[in-house]
């Protein structure tokens, strides 16, 4: 009897617990793959205007441009004709 009793009580700290982990979002899922392709800087294309035309307007254009930035190393927001970068091309699930 006890050891029913036991096994209800950890049930249902288990049950808790994962409805507490799923409402606050940190069950982890499985990271998506991003694609990234070359693309050569021209005139007059500055990070906004890369990040925006890499977003497809799906993702937000601001976290676009801060994964180019790391992506590439890329310190502050100056680039220059010329320069090639890698871009997300697409992601996949």
């Amino acid at each position: 009897m006890r050891e029913l009793r036991s096994l209800k009580i950890k049930g249902l700290v288990l049950i808790i617990t994962l409805s507490i982990f799923l409402s606050a979002g940190l069950i982890v899922t499985e990271p998506k793959l991003e694609v990234w392709t070359p693309y050569t800087v021209g005139e007059g294309d500055n990070l906004w205007s890369i990040a925006l035309h890499s977003s497809h307007g799906q993702e937000n254009t601001r976290e676009v441009l801060e994964k180019i930035k790391a992506y590439n190393q890329i310190e502050n927001k100056t680039i220059y004709p010329g320069q090639e970068l890698y871009i997300p091309l697409e992601t996949l699930d």
